[in-house]
């Protein structure tokens, strides 16, 4: 996108990436995915996108390498959202969230076990009958949440407290980039008017933030006019 390089080239090996995708914006059925970052104003910039036609681990790791290609130099932390062909019970969700979070580094020592409850938890919920889709799902999600255990260094909050983040602990921007983004576009776009309404979208941004770079510089102005000398 305009000005994604740009972006990207300030942070040089600092950038901190989210990446979210969503449905509905193309005739196809083909996702748009969104690689964005935090600006220097603390705004959710928009540095590249993808179109895929399946959610798939190839898909991902094609549109990543892409990524890669074009921007040459690794981020320094990758946002992503979890698995949604895997479904977390809410009370599940909210424990973990919790440990997640936990900044104090002594956590790391209990760490082990308090994530055992969790998995204890959803375990004890092992569906009864013989409703094989169901056990499959179950099987699925403690598989996803011991795979989960093993990376915890990438994402528990006791062992990521010195990683420089910029504030972002979840792909909630891309999100609303892609609720801002859906706002303006019909379902039923070719490919190529998607391309062009990105392009649209992009342009619109920046000269909103122009602008409201000028309505700070605006205000300040204003209120320091009695500083100045007579």
């Amino acid at each position: 996108m305009e000005g994604g390089f740009e972006a990207y080239a300030r942070n040089e090996t600092k950038n901190v990436i989210m990446f979210d995708t969503t449905w509905g914006t193309n005739r196809y059925n083909m996702k748009l995915g969104f690689f964005t970052t935090v600006g220097l104003n603390g705004e959710t910039l928009i540095l590249a996108a993808v179109i895929m036609m399946h959610e798939t681990r190839s898909s991902f790791q094609w549109a990543f390498e892409r990524f890669k290609e074009c921007f040459k130099i690794p981020p320094a932390v990758i946002i992503t959202d979890g698995d949604p062909g895997i479904i977390v019970w809410h009370a599940v969700l909210n424990a973990w969230w919790r440990l997640a979070k936990q900044t104090d580094v002594s956590a790391k020592a209990t760490f082990d076990d308090d994530f055992q409850k969790i998995v204890d938890v959803v375990a004890a919920l092992k569906p009864k009958g013989t409703d094989t889709r169901a056990t499959a799902k179950h099987a699925a999600a403690i598989k996803w949440l011991e795979w989960l255990r093993s990376v915890k260094h990438t994402w528990a909050a006791c062992f990521t407290w010195a990683i420089c983040t910029l504030g972002v602990h979840s792909t909630q921007r891309s999100e609303s980039i892609h609720a801002a983004i859906k706002r303006l576009m019909l379902t039923n776009l070719l490919l190529t008017d998607l391309v062009k309404a990105l392009d649209m979208y992009k342009m619109c941004h920046m000269v909103q933030g122009e602008l409201r770079k000028e309505k700070q510089q605006l205000t300040l102005v204003y209120y320091s006019k009695d500083d100045m000398p007579a």
